[in-house]
């Protein structure tokens, strides 16, 4: 879990302002989800663009990283997992419209390779940046499939929020389901690159499935890690 000095922490927030926005809206879209709508107060609209990586301080000690979910023309949105509770969880419940903070960029996000067919695949932390990437890819003329596990109980509040999406009731272990769907979404290749997101055991047994199935390289399958076993960060 990302953490520095309080004193550090300051000083970093300073040096950051430049990225100043304030929340103009916290929406809770269901028992998982809060959505948080961010103004820009630089009145630079394009200063971050969607599956852009930002980093918000949750405390005096720890910083979050999240994945910008869309744009709207004063700024933008993220999306956060509640479940488990953590600093950034409790953060985003609680956070409240007004408040203001500093989202410099943190870390590098997943931007779409050359090739005009792409597999996108993820677990609950990985919808916005899989959203974004298949924005990305369809923009630019070419063809994605994506699918993203989720609780079987946040199935009708994402199926509005991301419509490309094809959202999998997720099983008891992370990343199961996805396996059991695998099959089923490699027969609608073949793909030049595929684009693995979320859990990290999950994403080292989809990537040894996709590359025992499939004749793709290890430099075509790009992988995203934001959470393992024991380590969440949120």
């Amino acid at each position: 879990m990302p953490s520095m000095p309080a004193a550090l922490m300051s000083g970093a927030q300073k040096l950051a302002g430049r990225y100043a926005a304030v929340i103009d809206e916290n929406r809770r879209i269901s028992a998982h989800f809060v959505l948080l709508r961010c103004r820009d107060t630089q009145h630079d609209p394009a200063r971050h663009v969607p599956g852009d990586h930002i980093g918000v301080r949750v405390s005096d000690r720890d910083f979050r990283r999240y994945t910008v979910l869309d744009t709207h023309p004063t700024g933008y949105s993220v999306l956060v997992d509640l479940v488990p509770d953590g600093p950034g969880a409790r953060w985003a419940r609680d956070v409240r419209p007004g408040a203001r903070i500093v989202a410099p960029p943190s870390g590098r996000p997943l931007r779409p390779r050359s090739g005009s067919r792409h597999l996108v695949l993820g677990g609950a932390t990985a919808i916005a940046a899989a959203h974004a990437l298949t924005t990305a890819i369809t923009a630019a003329g070419g063809t994605a499939v994506q699918a993203v596990e989720v609780p079987a109980s946040e199935l009708a509040a994402l199926a509005d929020l991301v419509p490309d999406a094809d959202l999998v009731p997720s099983a008891s272990a992370p990343g199961t389901a996805l396996e059991e769907r695998l099959p089923a979404l490699l027969d609608r290749g073949p793909f030049d690159h595929v684009y693995l997101i979320g859990h990290a055991a999950s994403l080292q047994r989809l990537r040894t499935a996709v590359r025992a199935a499939t004749a793709m390289s290890r430099r075509s399958i790009h992988t995203q890690v934001h959470w393992a076993d024991g380590r969440r960060g949120l």
